[in-house]
C-alpha cells in the first residue's frame, strides 16, 4: 500500500507538470524545479519513507519531463529541470555528513576527496563546469550513504517495490516508444543530435524510454533485474526488463544481465527456480526471430552480429581512437572537475579516463581503492546468498566503467543504490547499527 502511495506521489508530480507547462509555459522549468525540491524537502523531514522513492522517481522521470516541457516551450540544451535529481539527492548530506564526521570518519574520506577536487576544478576550469561534475559524483554517493545510515524496516520494501513498478512503467513505455515514437521524443533526438541512438522514426530508434539515453535505461532495468532476483519478486517482470535491455542494444548491459542470471543460479537455494531464470534468459536470446516482432528481432540480431564482428564495429573503433587521443591529459594530481565529460563538451566514454583526468592518478587510485574496500565490506556483511545479487550488480561498476562513466550521474546512482539497499536490509534484519 505504501509503495502505491509513493508512486501516487509521483503521479501527482507528472500531472502537476502537465498543468504547469500548459498554463504557465515560459518559465515553467523554474516552477517545476522549485516544486520538486520542495516536495523532496517535505518528504525528507516529514515523510522519510517516501523520500528515497521520490528521489529515484526523479532520476527516472526527469529526462521525460524535460522533453515534454521543451516540446511545448522550446528546446533548452541546459534545462534546469535536469538538475532536479542531483539537488534532491544532495539533501541527504544534511544528516549524512555530520554523522560520518562524528562517528565514522573513515567513511567520510570519499566525500572529502570529491569536495577537494571540486575546489581544484573551480580554480582550474571555472565554477559552472566544476559544479556540474561535482553534482555528478557527490549526488549518488550522498544518496546511497543516506540509505545505508537511515533507511530501515518497511521503508526498504517501499523503495524496492517502487523501483520495480517504475521499471515496469519505463519498460512498457520503451516498447511503445519503439513502435509509436512520441513527437517530444523525436524532437529531442533531432535537437540534441544524438546520432548514436538511431533515427527519429518508429522502429528505427534505440529505445531510451523516459531516460536520456539507451545506456541509462539499460542500467536502470538491470537494477530492476538485480532487485527482482535478490528479493524474489517474480519472473514475468524479469522477462520484460530483459527484453527491453536487449532492445536498447547496450552490449555492456547484456553482459551485466547475464552475470546477474549466473549469480542467481549460484546463490539461490531453489535449484529449479534458478535453472528456470537462466533458461528463460537463454530462451529469449535464441528465440528472437521466432517469437518477437520482426522489427525488434532485427534490431537485436544486428547488434548480436556486431559482437561477432567486433573488429568491424564502428563505435568500438571510434572509442579506441578517442582513448588514445586523451591519454596525454593524465597527470599525477589531476585537473579537477570540469576538465572532461559533459560539462566540458568532451565526452570520452570511459569512466576510468574521466576519473583519472579529474582526480589525477593519485586521487583516482584512492577513489577506486576506497570503493573496492567498501565493496568488500558489503560482501562480508551481506554474505554469499541471493541478497548479494544487488551487491554483485553494484560491484560490476568496476569493470564496466572502462566503457562509460558508470560511477557518475544516474549510472552511479543506480549501481550505488543497489549496494545501499542490500546493506540497509541486512542491518535491519540483524538489528545492527554501525
Amino acid at each position: 500500500m505504501t509503495s502505491l502511495i509513493s508512486l501516487g506521489f509521483m503521479y501527482v508530480v507528472l500531472v502537476s507538470t502537465c498543468i504547469v507547462v500548459h498554463v504557465v509555459k515560459q518559465g515553467s522549468e523554474y516552477i517545476l524545479f522549485s516544486c520538486y525540491v520542495f516536495f523532496a524537502l517535505y518528504a525528507y523531514f516529514y515523510q522519510k519513507r517516501y523520500y528515497a522513492p521520490f528521489v529515484v522517481g526523479l532520476w527516472v522521470l526527469t529526462p521525460f519531463i524535460r522533453r515534454y516541457v521543451d516540446y511545448y516551450t522550446g528546446y533548452d540544451p541546459a534545462s534546469l529541470i535536469i538538475l532536479s535529481p542531483y539537488m534532491v539527492s544532495l539533501i541527504g548530506l544534511y544528516s549524512v555528513l555530520p554523522r560520518l564526521l562524528k562517528t565514522n570518519m573513515k567513511y567520510a574520506v570519499i566525500v572529502v576527496v570529491v569536495i577537494t577536487y571540486f575546489f581544484v576544478g573551480v580554480f582550474v576550469n571555472g565554477i559552472f563546469s566544476a559544479l556540474w561534475d561535482f553534482f555528478g559524483y557527490i549526488a549518488p554517493i550522498s544518496f546511497s550513504l543516506w540509505i545505508i545510515l537511515y533507511l530501515r524496516g518497511q521503508s526498504i520494501s517501499v523503495l524496492v517495490n517502487s523501483i520495480l513498478i517504475l521499471s515496469i512503467i519505463v519498460s512498457v513505455y520503451a516498447i511503445f516508444q519503439f513502435f509509436f515514437l512520441p513527437s517530444w521524443d523525436a524532437m529531442w533526438m533531432i535537437r540534441s543530435e544524438m546520432m548514436s541512438i538511431g533515427l527519429p522514426e518508429p522502429t528505427s530508434v534505440r529505445v531510451f524510454s523516459m531516460m536520456n539515453s539507451p545506456a541509462v535505461l539499460a542500467s536502470f532495468l538491470t537494477l530492476g533485474i538485480a532487485l527482482s532476483l535478490g528479493f524474489g519478486k517474480g519472473g514475468y517482470n524479469i522477462s520484460l526488463f530483459f527484453l527491453v535491455v536487449l532492445m536498447t542494444s547496450v552490449r555492456v548491459s547484456w553482459g551485466v544481465a547475464f552475470i546477474l542470471f549466473l549469480s542467481y543460479s549460484l546463490f539461490s537455494r531453489k535449484i529449479i527456480s534458478s535453472f528456470f531464470i537462466v533458461l528463460l534468459g537463454a530462451f529469449l536470446i535464441l528465440s528472437i526471430n521466432d517469437f518477437l516482432p520482426r522489427e525488434i528481432s532485427e534490431l537485436i540480431s544486428n547488434r548480436l552480429e556486431s559482437i561477432e564482428n567486433i573488429s568491424d564495429d564502428h563505435s568500438m573503433n571510434e572509442r579506441l581512437y578517442l582513448y588514445q587521443s586523451v591519454v596525454n591529459q593524465l597527470t599525477v594530481y589531476g585537473q579537477g572537475f570540469g576538465s572532461v565529460g559533459a560539462s566540458s563538451g568532451e565526452n570520452i566514454d570511459s569512466g576510468y579516463l574521466e576519473l583519472f583526468i579529474n582526480f589525477g592518478i593519485f586521487g583516482g587510485c584512492l577513489y577506486i581503492i576506497y570503493f573496492l574496500f567498501l565493496l568488500m565490506k558489503a560482501f562480508v556483511l551481506v554474505g554469499f546468498n541471493r541478497l548479494s545479487i544487488p551487491v554483485v550488480f553494484g560491484s560490476l561498476v568496476v569493470p564496466i566503467s572502462v566503457f562509460d562513466s558508470y560511477m557518475y550521474g544516474p549510472y552511479g546512482c543506480f549501481h550505488f543504490l543497489a549496494i545501499a539497499i542490500a546493506i540497509s536490509y541486512i542491518l535491519t534484519e540483524r538489528k545492527y547499527e554501525d
